[in-house]
């Protein structure tokens, strides 16, 4: 099934497309246009249905408090798992970090089971009839209940930001932002991404990255002026007449842009 309210970006190009076509049907001009007016007006009710149907409903105080209660039952059972029931504990940062043997095979089989189970008010887990899982439940209550955040934070839906640390509760996950943790201390982006090319950069990075190419790009604009001006000096003090035989003339600038020979001060005009 999945989740039932889209992504911020996908909730946007569906709110331009229902705003485009209010217009058209607003606009005399264009709305003269438009061949098949009923068919134009049964599409714009069915955009208008879907964008309500993918946008997360505004919540009330109440609504709110039972919203983030619900958030904390779904992470602690994604994250605690039961062993003993045959149940998935999701996998730590460290484990999703260092990838040990098994380690990929154990996320995949979380995302499975939390995509099809979840958890009732009794805290008893069970398998969803229409496929709505815990995840699935968890990313539309954060997007509920933060509806604006996703425009400057787009893990807001991302499970990994619940994803657990290891041991003394200080997470050992070497993130990608910093890279000042070994084995990556020594390693650019780029050689981050072929390593994981499925990853998706965080804001953080993406912001890290612009600021990296804005300097190279000033560095770069800073070399060129600096070449350009030399070639420019240069081209000042040589004289710019060309000789008998058809060459530039290498004696120094000394009258404008000539050497002060008669015949090159008349070639330049000066």
């Amino acid at each position: 099934m999945g989740t039932r309210y889209a992504a911020l970006n996908e909730r946007s190009q569906q709110k331009s497309q229902v705003s485009n076509m209010k217009d058209t049907l607003n606009n005399p001009v264009a709305w003269e246009k438009i061949q098949g007016k009923d068919a134009f007006k049964r599409q714009l009710k069915q955009e208008e249905e879907r964008l309500a149907k993918i946008t997360p409903p505004s919540l009330q105080e109440g609504q709110r408090d039972r919203c983030a209660k619900r958030l904390t039952v779904l992470e602690k059972a994604m994250v605690n798992g039961d062993v003993s029931k045959g149940i998935p504990a999701m996998p730590s940062q460290k484990e999703m970090w260092d990838t040990p043997a098994g380690s990929i095979g154990k996320h995949t089989a979380w995302e499975k089971f939390w995509k099809e189970h979840s958890i009732d008010e009794k805290g008893n887990v069970h398998k969803t009839v229409d496929g709505y899982g815990a995840i699935f439940q968890w990313k539309d209550a954060r997007r509920a209940l933060m509806p604006d955040r996703e425009e400057e934070d787009p893990d807001i839906a991302n499970t990994d930001t619940f994803r657990p640390t290891d041991g003394d509760g200080s997470s050992k996950f070497i993130d990608y932002e910093s890279m000042t943790m070994a084995p990556l201390a020594n390693l650019s982006y780029q050689e981050v991404d072929e390593m994981f090319p499925g990853r998706e950069p965080s804001m953080q990075e993406m912001k890290v990255r612009a600021g990296e190419l804005e300097k190279k790009r000033a560095e770069l604009k800073e070399q060129y002026e600096s070449v350009e001006s030399e070639e420019s000096i240069e081209a000042q003090s040589t004289c710019q007449a060309v000789t008998s035989s058809g060459k530039q003339c290498k004696r120094e600038a000394k009258v404008g842009t000539s050497c002060g020979i008669k015949s090159h001060i008349a070639q330049l005009g000066e």
